[in-house]
């Protein structure tokens, strides 16, 4: 068989060089001829993928009025738009349909490497892919026959399950799940065919994937730093080294493996956010010390394992949520309590022997877990909060009313009230929920009555057992919560409702 050398010189995304020889072969021979490659990193040639864009024609003539929400039996497909921050990771994704429905996509056939809540080798790489993939494309057109693969995936959060064709800068259709395969980012999970008439397309994509041993099908990543090579730190090194440390989108780098020593001041579900048990060398003695969300995830159940005030040991990554802010997390948490684990989840209540060795007799920031007292805090614009960003905050809020349009069955509609709730577009369970308010040190009113103020809204996970009934507008609360960045402003993160606490207090007069 004639062999062609393909050099690759593609840096769009990650750097290096790939060859890669005939690997659809010539005359109906389809066996993959390899070469090995120079850089683990380098984009790969898609003529799989190249080919199958003709099966795109079908639905060229009417896509962009079809919703693809909206079909319970069939084929689904139209038009829609990805969401801000839409691309989770490397197989999954938000978009918004043409009649204004928000949903999110898992992916048929592909299963990409964690890069979340977990993250894995090559995860970050596949998610980076996506991002680059989706930030350049001009349209989206979402596919899936629902009578061959269903509608919704199995998990909890119901995704609805979908192909995504994306239209390039040149007008060329490709299919992303399909080209997630032969870039060898994920193996193929596409086993049944449909009227669609994908699979062979991804059957090869395997084979080429399997023989030439590519990322996923056999080579190491090289940007994954794994357990064995673990760096102790603080939360305040992580937000203050985060470049060095963390995951990153650009380099495919998986982030330093973890290990995070501190006290819990609250919990969102299963989630914690923890302070430094001390001061980190790089700070003054002036400086408050830092906090930092921990995910945990769905299902690891640390609630019957922590409670605030517990000291907590873990190994963890970090990354940015959403992909590209600067809201730092802990993420991919080891759980796993058990001994003979060495990377194990440890913790420590106020009642073990070994808590003051680590909080110390003076207890000041040991189970003492007070917040930093901002309610006299003369605020005028967000940027009065800037140094109290990522920390355990005490502050005054004013429930206000926000008007805002929100797209019901195609129609805007607008709204004026105190809260918004964010429900799962295929489930309908509620999610989270928004409360408007105002930093009531900055609130003001005009000469014609008008309230103003500096925006500091509360975020509510559904898992903390908080509702917008459990707020009035026009009350004044002090709250006890974590402060995160939203957008150009604040938002409180409310903890899980526990009264001991006196996270909530209605202070109106």
């Amino acid at each position: 068989m004639k062999t062609k050398r393909l050099i690759l010189g593609l840096t769009a995304l990650l750097s290096g060089i790939c060859i890669l020889s005939g690997c659809n072969g010539k005359g109906g021979d389809t066996t993959p001829v390899c070469t090995e490659l120079e850089d683990t990193n380098q984009l790969l040639e898609t003529p799989l993928t190249d080919e199958a864009s003709v099966e795109f024609d079908r639905f060229l003539a009417d896509y962009e009025t079809k919703d693809f929400f909206e079909p319970q039996s069939g084929v689904a497909y139209g038009k829609a738009v990805l969401a801000q921050n839409g691309v989770v990771d490397g197989d999954t994704m938000a978009f918004t349909t043409v009649n204004g429905h928000y949903i999110k996509c898992r992916l048929n056939g592909i299963n990409t490497p964690e890069s979340t809540a977990n993250v894995e080798a090559w995860g970050v790489k596949a998610s980076a892919f996506a991002k680059k993939i989706f930030a350049s494309a001009t349209e989206f057109c979402i596919v899936n026959d629902i009578d061959a693969y269903g509608k919704v995936d199995s998990t909890s959060s119901q995704r609805l399950i979908s192909f995504i064709w994306y239209k390039t800068k040149e007008g060329k259709w490709r299919l992303y799940n399909l080209e997630c395969v032969e870039q060898c980012y994920s193996r193929n999970f596409l086993f049944t065919d449909s009227a669609l008439g994908y699979l062979k397309y991804f059957t090869k994509a395997q084979e080429k994937g399997e023989t030439c041993k590519y990322r996923v099908f056999g080579t190491a990543d090289p940007d994954y730093k794994g357990s064995d090579n673990v760096k102790e730190v603080t939360c305040y090194y992580v937000r203050h080294h985060y470049d060095e440390i963390g995951t990153s989108y650009e380099t495919g780098s998986s982030g330093y493996y973890l290990h995070v020593t501190g006290l819990v001041v609250g919990m969102m579900g299963d989630n914690l956010v923890i302070r430094d048990l001390y001061r980190d060398e790089e700070q003054s003695d002036d400086e408050p010390l830092e906090c930092m969300y921990a995910y945990a995830g769905f299902g690891s159940a640390l609630t019957s394992k922590v409670k605030v005030g517990y000291v907590v040991r873990f190994f963890c990554r970090t990354s940015t949520f959403p992909a590209g802010t600067s809201n730092i997390q802990l993420t991919d948490l080891n759980v796993n309590t058990s001994s003979e684990d060495p990377y194990r989840f440890v913790s420590y209540a106020p009642t073990n022997v070994h808590y003051k060795e680590w909080v110390g007799e003076d207890t000041t920031f040991g189970y003492d877990y007070d917040p930093i007292d901002l309610t006299e805090l003369p605020v005028t614009k967000s940027s009065d909060l800037d140094t109290y960003f990522g920390k355990y905050v005490k502050i005054n809020v004013t429930i206000r009313k926000a008007t805002y349009d929100i797209d019901e069955d195609g129609t805007t509609v607008t709204f004026d009230n105190y809260y918004r709730e964010s429900f799962n577009s295929s489930t309908h369970v509620l999610s989270a929920t928004t409360i408007y308010a105002w930093a009531t040190t900055s609130m003001s009113t005009d000469a014609e009555g008008n309230v103003k103020g500096t925006p500091l809204n509360l975020r509510i996970d559904a898992a903390t057992g908080l509702r917008y009934n459990d707020f009035e507008v026009d009350h004044t609360y002090t709250l006890k919560a974590y402060m995160a960045r939203y957008y150009d402003n604040y938002q409180l993160q409310l903890f899980n409702f526990e009264p001991q606490y006196k996270y909530i207090e209605d202070i109106t007069a």
